[in-house]
């Protein structure tokens, strides 16, 4: 195999890890608006994919195409991530803080559905 086709294998592999990482971000965003801990299945494999690739990409050199795709999936990965964060954490806030036995006004509705 020729040094120009290993390169460009390598740059092949490399844009299709990015490209993972966009399309799972991208399921990522959509899971956390349906059913938030759903979304953690698809981030997580997203933020792994866009570092494998950043990776890749930063070994090839600072010219090689898609090395954008790669960070915008990884941010597309960390976006789901830090929105269920902070959704636990909030709801664990205002749970820990209500007094017992009432639940907050703004929830009550959904005390109302069971």
């Amino acid at each position: 195999m020729e040094p120009s086709e290993s390169a460009s294998l390598a740059v092949n592999r490399a844009a299709r890890l990015a490209r993972w990482a966009i399309g799972l971000g991208v399921a990522g965003l959509v899971a956390m608006v349906i059913f938030a801990p759903v979304a953690l299945l698809f981030a997580v494999p997203s933020v792994v994919c866009g570092h494998k690739a950043r990776t890749r990409f930063k070994a090839l050199g600072e010219s090689a195409p898609g090395r954008g795709l790669a960070t915008a999936g990884l941010l597309l990965g960390y976006l789901p991530l830090v929105g269920v964060a902070t959704t636990t954490l909030l709801l664990s806030a205002v749970l820990l803080l209500s007094q017992p036995g009432e639940p907050p006004t703004w929830l009550s509705w959904i005390y109302e559905l069971f």
